[in-house]
């Protein structure tokens, strides 16, 4: 027996001939989905305006609805329906079997279309049941989008050639780049900074391609030129051959991240008065050079430079007025460096 055939549901009947209403409620029971000795499942409304005042109290499972009623006829009777109950699946109603007619009304909000007098009751049974079955997939659906757009990290679904078809509102805020703008494009042509060389894309390709998650981080380009640093993570979605039919790609912007550790390294390799490199800098890039100079047979200057003086001037006119002292020597020897030596000269601390 079937889950709806075992649950009772409410089902609202918006039909204005009681010959017709007698039918519903005949095929309703012997589709099974009223058992015998249960209460009848058919709410009855012959007008529309009463439709709507018994969906609004009753909140129906379903909504049998014709679509010719004596204050309301056409297509905007499915309309006015979906307005006050939303959530409730319709089922159309109609003399006329036309298909245009029941793809107008499918396209405004109905469920499905039956024409009367020419569907049994395994019709309407199979036709309410996958009513319910649909309209519990699309609340699902729903869910999963609000999910999709509210997270905080961009999502990008691509095909298996990397053309955009769809892109979260997170991804906009991060970028710049509307949904509009992105679908239909490819994600290196709108963010490609140029500081990832094709090495980099190429083995990223050939690890999605090959059915693999790839996890990296590299530099993009917004909208408006700017750059930032991210985090990207590419998930191929396969189908049940296990052929590859899009990819799913999860951003999240790490700038701030990068530049907060950027200035721990800087803080942990650098006087704090001065910005000059502390000892520990020092001590790695004396290292370093002296390695160097045994391998190139070269030599390396190291010269110590000691403040005569000093203390006087913070006995006398005070710390505050010894630290900027500091900061001057540390300016002008940083000035006796010409920037073709940068790479080569180290003034320390």
């Amino acid at each position: 027996m079937s889950e709806s055939a075992r649950r009772r549901i409410s089902i609202l009947v918006v039909e204005d001939d009681p010959g017709d209403l007698g039918l519903i409620q005949v095929n309703v029971r012997l589709a099974g989905i009223r058992r015998v000795g249960d209460r009848d499942p058919v709410v009855w409304a012959p007008t529309l305006a009463q439709g709507v005042v018994a969906a609004t109290a009753s909140k129906p499972d379903v909504i049998l609805l014709d679509l010719s009623l004596p204050d309301s006829t056409g297509l905007e009777t499915v309309e006015a329906m979906r307005a006050v109950a939303p959530e409730v699946p319709i089922i159309v109603l109609t003399g006329q079997d036309n298909h245009r007619l029941a793809e107008e009304a499918l396209q405004a909000g109905a469920q499905d279309y039956l024409v009367k007098g020419q569907f049994q009751h395994d019709a309407l049974g199979r036709a309410i049941r996958h009513a319910l079955v649909r309209q519990r997939l699309e609340s699902r659906l729903s869910l999963f989008r609000a999910a999709l757009n509210s997270v905080a990290n961009g999502i990008l679904i691509t095909d298996i050639h990397s053309t955009i078809e769809w892109a979260n509102p997170a991804f906009t805020r991060m970028t710049g780049f509307s949904l509009a703008e992105a679908v239909g494009r490819h994600p290196g042509e709108m963010l490609n900074s140029g500081k990832q060389d094709q090495p980099f894309y190429q083995r990223m390709w050939e690890t999605i391609l090959a059915g693999r998650v790839w996890t990296g981080e590299l530099i993009n380009r917004r909208k408006d030129g700017s750059l930032y640093a991210e985090a990207l993570t590419i998930s191929p979605v396969t189908d049940s051959n296990g052929r590859i039919q899009h990819f799913v790609a999860i951003k999240q912007d790490i700038s701030e991240r990068k530049a907060n550790e950027e200035r721990v390294q800087h803080l942990a390799h650098h006087d704090q008065l001065t910005d000059l490199p502390n000892r520990s800098l020092l001590s790695d890039r004396l290292f370093q050079a002296l390695a160097q100079a045994r391998r190139d047979r070269g030599i390396v200057a190291l010269m110590f430079i000691d403040l005569d003086r000093f203390k006087p001037v913070n006995d006398t006119l005070g710390h505050d007025i010894g630290d900027l002292l500091l900061k001057e020597v540390a300016f002008r020897l940083q000035a006796c460096v010409p920037s073709s030596l940068s790479d080569f000269t180290l003034a320390a601390r």
